[in-house]
């Protein structure tokens, strides 16, 4: 079963996860992942044609989150 929540509740949850730090790790771990693709990808052996791709890709994801 789906429950509904309401702005204010909501709004309530998400401060208590700025509060808390929650935000700020999740960030911090996102972050630290993305630079371990990025490493991965570079690493790879894939040549720089073949990484182009990948790395695109990448760069889209992380600046869709930022």
């Amino acid at each position: 079963m789906r429950s509904s929540i309401d702005k204010k509740n909501a709004e309530s949850v998400f401060a208590l996860f700025e509060e808390s730090g929650a935000f700020e790790m999740i960030t911090k771990k996102m972050n630290d992942y993305f630079k371990k693709a990025e490493k991965a990808i570079r690493l790879s052996g894939l040549s720089i044609e073949k990484q182009k791709g990948f790395i695109e890709l990448y760069e889209k994801i992380c600046s869709r989150i930022s």
